[in-house]
């Protein structure tokens, strides 16, 4: 065959290449189950077989990019190993889709507790934060700079009734500054935030180089 494609719970190679998986395994693995929980905070798995329709798809997107190589080589077979852990990490933002995708009704995410949660524009792009309990909310009115405005949203109750209005206070905060400024200014304030980065900004970022998540090979290419 042209290309092959190895599908793993772990993967070809590593220290957890022999260890077995399944849906379970990798949902747990992957991150899947971080955010879902049973009445007592236990995780618990997701309704279906998310994980593997991930790994599913990621190995489909795999296959073509190993024809891809495969045509650019012009011989030889392709092999391309997927790990169902890590096609949960890199694609389970499912869930979010799934709200959309199956038409269910209300906020997705976080806003359907609270606000203000989500993505907002910033100067030069998007910034993504939430700040749901109230200590995040206290932390995001100092970023803020202690407005006004941000008094009359004292509760949870105050944030989610009036969740709208708040998004749009929020996000005339947002556009006037730069995400990498926002993100920090809020991280520095105790709330959750991050820059939405483009591909080329993924790909330069130093940390990410520093961490050793990507490498460059003797032909130039980068490959994490």
């Amino acid at each position: 065959p042209h290309v092959v494609v190895a599908i793993t719970a772990f993967g070809l190679d590593g220290s957890r290449a022999r260890w077995v998986g399944s849906e379970f395994v990798s949902l747990a693995a992957g991150g899947g189950m971080a955010n879902v929980h049973d009445a007592q905070g236990s995780p618990v798995p997701t309704a279906g077989w998310q994980a593997l329709r991930s790994t599913g798809a990621v190995a489909a997107l795999a296959a073509l990019d190993g024809l891809s190589v495969r045509r650019a080589r012009g011989r030889g077979p392709v092999e391309v190993d997927v790990a169902a852990r890590d096609a949960v990490v890199f694609t389970f933002t499912y869930l979010e889709c799934a709200h959309h995708l199956l038409g269910c009704p209300g906020s997705s995410g976080g806003r359907r507790y609270t606000a203000p949660t989500g993505v907002f524009p910033a100067r030069d792009g998007y910034v993504r934060l939430a700040a749901v309990d109230d200590h995040q909310w206290n932390g995001a009115k100092r970023a803020f700079g202690n407005p006004l405005w941000a008094e009359k949203y004292r509760t949870v109750e105050d944030r989610r009734d009036r969740a709208r209005e708040l998004t749009a206070e929020v996000a005339e905060w947002t556009k006037r500054r730069s995400k990498v400024e926002i993100a920090q200014l809020l991280q520095d304030n105790g709330v959750p935030a991050t820059p939405v980065n483009t591909g080329p900004e993924v790909m330069s970022a130093p940390h990410l180089w520093e961490r050793g998540f990507f490498h460059r090979t003797a032909d130039g290419r980068v490959h994490h």
